[in-house]
């Protein structure tokens, strides 16, 4: 069992690091990839289409769904962020 959590934090972790890729819009004083609000509304709303859920779409649920990414209420979101709401969202 814990050989497939372990596979499962990898795919997790892959995931996140692509997602980042895709939208390298800021950085901190750290130097760290920070996304924006559109940015994960972009990724939602791309990962709803391919799982056949686009018309499920609210932007009213998005604004919900955006304050709990954003932890710290920065009004962007950090890799660590998005790996939390994903972990926590799939309750791993």
């Amino acid at each position: 069992m814990s050989g497939e959590l372990g596979e499962v934090e990898i795919k997790l972790n892959e995931l996140v690091e692509e997602v980042f890729k895709t939208y390298p819009n800021q950085t901190d004083e750290n130097g760290d990839i920070l996304l924006t609000k559109e940015d994960i509304k972009d990724f939602i709303r791309q990962t709803m289409e391919k799982a056949n859920e686009g018309d499920a779409w609210d932007d009213t649920e998005f604004e919900a769904c955006y304050r709990e990414f954003d932890y710290d209420g920065n009004g962007t979101i950090s890799k660590q962020e998005l790996t939390q709401f994903i972990k926590r969202f799939a309750a791993l």
